[in-house]
């Protein structure tokens, strides 16, 4: 592959922009608008599911549940271009959970230490425009969730298992 360093640069953060305003979109239920930035034949896994398609995978996030509020975090991101069209992809993402606090009306409590896993993608440029042709999730810690009382009393700690 002979591009150019500006070429290389440029790519490279169009990309990482990629990776941040897909799970932007996420955060704000923005499905329609998420989904338009995969490939029509895109493959997505996660601890939900394992889909082809941009009908299937809009599908599995409509059927998410409607009030779950998550915040990412994403670092440690790499980006290695394949060639003129391709590319693949790793950052860390930490997730903040609240399963009763979407929409954001005021501050809410998190739920339990935050979510660590990895997020590793392909991408390919589709009449000039970078979009995502696969999207995994490896979930690397996970296990201890702290839970309120309804009526407010003390946090409990459940172990649910990987």
């Amino acid at each position: 592959m002979s591009l150019e360093p500006i070429d290389i640069l440029s790519a490279k953060a169009e990309l990482s922009e990629l990776m941040s305003r897909v799970n932007r979109h996420y955060e704000l239920h923005e499905y329609t608008e998420m989904v338009a930035l995969y490939t029509e034949d895109a493959h997505y896994a996660n601890w939900r599911g394992d889909v082809c398609g941009r009908a299937a995978i809009l599908q599995l996030m409509r059927d998410r549940e409607p009030d779950r509020l998550v915040r990412h975090v994403l670092s440690n991101t790499v980006i290695d271009l394949l060639n003129r069209d391709s590319a693949q992809g790793l950052c860390y993402v930490t997730a903040y959970i609240n399963h009763h606090g979407h929409p954001v009306t005021r501050a809410v409590a998190q739920v339990g230490p935050p979510a660590f896993a990895e997020y590793h993608f392909a991408f390919r440029r589709v009449d000039g425009r970078w979009l995502i042709s696969r999207k995994r999730t490896v979930e690397i810690f996970s296990g201890q969730v702290l839970q309120h009382a309804e009526d407010g009393g003390p946090l409990h700690t459940l172990f649910i298992q990987p």
